[in-house]
This record gives C-alpha cells, sequence and structure tokens, in this order.
C-alpha cells in the first residue's frame, strides 16, 4: 500500500474562512466535514473519561476527516471507540499523535510540517493544524492566492463548527 502523508503544524496564525474561493485562484482538496457538535456524537466520552467529543474532541475529530478523506469508513464516534479500545488517548485524555498511523495500518503517518503548508495542499495532502485558540486543531483544506501569486487566506474545515462550508 501506498503511504501517504498526513500533516500538521504546530501553530497556524492568521485568517481563515470556510467560503470557497474562485476556482481560477483556489485549490481545495475535497475533505470531508465532521462536526464535534454533531448530535450523533458530541456525547460520547473520550477514551471512557469525564470529556467529551463536543468539548474536548477537536484533534480526534480534525483526524478523522483527514482518514476519511484517504478513503477510510468512519466518524468521529467510530474513530473515538476504535481510540478508546486501543489506547488512543493519553491519561489526561489527549489524542496520541502515533494513532493515525496504527489506524491506517501505516498508509497515513503524521509528519511534523515547518512551513510549506501550500505545496502540501498542492501535493494532495491535507494538514491538521494547531490554531491560536489554545489546544483548537482544525484541517486545512486549500488556499486562496492573490493576482500576484501569494497566499491571502487558508481554507479549513474547523470542527468546532455546526456545519461545513
Amino acid at each position: 500500500m501506498q503511504c501517504r502523508k498526513l500533516l500538521f503544524a504546530a501553530w497556524l496564525f492568521g485568517c481563515a474562512t470556510a467560503t470557497a474561493p474562485a476556482a481560477q485562484s483556489s485549490t481545495v482538496l475535497d475533505v470531508p466535514f465532521f462536526s464535534q457538535l454533531d448530535t450523533r456524537w458530541k456525547d460520547n466520552s473520550l477514551g471512557g473519561g469525564p470529556l467529551t467529543i463536543e468539548t474536548d474532541g477537536c484533534t480526534m475529530t480534525a483526524a478523522a476527516m483527514a482518514l476519511a478523506y484517504y478513503n477510510f469508513n468512519l466518524t468521529p464516534a467510530t474513530y473515538n471507540e476504535w481510540l478508546t479500545s486501543h489506547n488512543g488517548y493519553t491519561s489526561d485524555y489527549l489524542f496520541y499523535w502515533s494513532k493515525i498511523g496504527e489506524y491506517s495500518g501505516q498508509a497515513v503517518k503524521d509528519v511534523a510540517l515547518n512551513g510549506a503548508i501550500r505545496s502540501q495542499i498542492d501535493s494532495g495532502y491535507p494538514v491538521i493544524a494547531k490554531t491560536e485558540i489554545p489546544l483548537h486543531w482544525v484541517v486545512i483544506v486549500g488556499y486562496r492566492t492573490t493576482s500576484e501569486g501569494s497566499t491571502a487566506e487558508y481554507y479549513v474545515h474547523d470542527p468546532l463548527q455546526s456545519s461545513g462550508p
């Protein structure tokens, strides 16, 4: 099986929007959207602890979106169940990044990314990024460029929103 990268950035600063721009000046990956607020799973416990997908499940939900992009048939509910049964959370109920590779049979792996988000999107890789909001994660799915070719803004799937773009 071909190895696919799942990239994550330590921090994402700046503006983001969920509105898709005109095709001639943008690149947007077809990443499925999941919300941690979805009533089908928002009350599910993370790792059997006191935290729920709704309150603290952004990282796991972002990872579920990225895995679904690579055609893994899952939802935040089913991925959370798998993580819970495979020690996918720390004692503080934080997400273990290595579990992305374990879940996918190493077909999808986490790779630390220092910049170059646009080139990763151009290569077809969604990027999971930590935002300025403490401990909040989103999936960067595309970008819009200016007429000069520089990146004007990134487009994200934010699991804390109730609906996608």
